[in-house]
């Protein structure tokens, strides 16, 4: 996965070819963290003087947008692991997403980690991965 987009890929058998099980694109794909609030930000005046500036908002929206996305990965994967879908999981992400990811898993899946790459490797094709995955 990465901040916006994520796959889900098992591979069975002896001789495993992977095989798609679900993709999932964020709904907040493509907006500048602007285009994710509501309003412009609020104006201030500066402590000293009669200057006015822009308030900063407290979190960056598409940061959040981000984190939640993350989440949502973890809680799909927290069913498929009490639902018995997986033995072990290979994990691949971009540090700061893999980080969200980890910080979202219950601690009974992240047990089940198997590897974790770190590389965003979304829009790499689904037969190329084995390539990355094979020392894993």
């Amino acid at each position: 996965m990465d901040g916006a987009q994520a796959r889900i890929l098992e591979a069975k058998g002896r001789k495993p070819t992977l095989r798609l099980v679900w993709q999932a694109d964020a709904q907040t794909r493509g907006l500048s963290g602007r285009g994710l609030t509501s309003d412009r930000p609020g104006r201030t005046f500066d402590r000293h003087g009669k200057g006015r500036h822009t308030k900063q908002p407290p979190t960056d929206q598409q940061r959040y947008a981000k984190f939640v996305f993350a989440r949502e990965l973890a809680a799909k994967l927290r069913i498929a692991f009490r639902r018995h879908r997986f033995d072990r999981l290979i994990l691949a992400a971009p540090p700061q997403t893999m980080g969200d990811l980890r910080a979202s898993l219950p601690h009974d899946v992240a047990n089940s980690i198997d590897a974790e790459i770190l590389k965003d490797l979304v829009h790499v094709p689904v037969r190329d991965l084995p390539s990355y995955l094979a020392a894993r």
